[in-house]
């Protein structure tokens, strides 16, 4: 079996479990805007704990669980799918640049200008479409 039809380890776990923020140091991190950590480990299986963890979203797009993996709010799944797909790829290149070094994080400016570039529907489309054109494969 290849490493590619194994299921992917989910870099943001990863960073969740040391406590590292996922930085925006790739173009597709603009659209993901703020990332906090909800500093709770526990599944998010009561009305109280699914109140915490919206009010820790609030208006952001997506939160860190602690040691548990992410949420990721969009306007529809299209939206929410592309957030997920975005933060695993801004995880897995944070940390195999950072074996290299320090990777260089996005100014407020760049992003700003990226994420008005990236944040359109048909160009969300297109990766919801790249992505189940693979599962058909």
């Amino acid at each position: 079996m290849s490493a590619r039809s194994c299921t992917p380890i989910r870099w943001s776990t990863l960073f969740s479990m040391a406590g590292v923020p996922v930085q925006p140091v790739i173009m597709q991190a603009a659209v993901l805007g703020p990332i906090r950590l909800f500093d709770e480990t526990a599944s998010i299986n009561r009305r109280e704990l699914g109140q915490r963890l919206a009010t820790a979203l609030g208006e952001d797009r997506v939160v860190m669980l602690k040691s548990h993996g992410a949420v990721a709010a969009g306007a529809g799944i299209v939206e929410t799918f592309v957030l997920a797909v975005y933060l695993e790829e801004t995880a897995q290149r944070q940390h195999l640049a950072s074996q290299l070094g320090a990777p260089t994080v996005l100014e407020p400016a760049q992003i700003a200008a990226i994420r008005a570039n990236l944040w359109k529907q048909h160009l969300l489309r297109k990766v919801w479409d790249y992505h189940h054109a693979k599962l058909e494969r």
